[in-house]
């Protein structure tokens, strides 16, 4: 279940003129670090490598962010 932190971020985009890119990575207990921080890392690299040619991602203008799961919802 999504939190309702991931749609207040993505209403703060809206008018922001940028590609969000969300990351379904695996998560613990079934899988165990470093697994979800090892899928955000490829994630990351897939971006560097493709978001340009792929989703017309300015390679000199990517930030990264991300909540933990188990923040309480609002």
């Amino acid at each position: 279940m999504l939190s309702s932190f991931y749609f207040i971020d993505l209403a703060n985009l809206s008018d922001a003129k940028c590609v969000v890119v969300s990351v379904d990575y695996r998560l613990a207990p079934e899988n165990p670090y470093p697994e979800a921080i090892e899928d955000a890392v490829e994630a990351l690299q897939w971006v560097w490598e493709q978001g340009a040619s792929t989703l017309g991602i300015d390679r000199k203008r990517i930030a990264v962010g991300g909540t933990s799961r188990h923040v309480p919802s609002l």
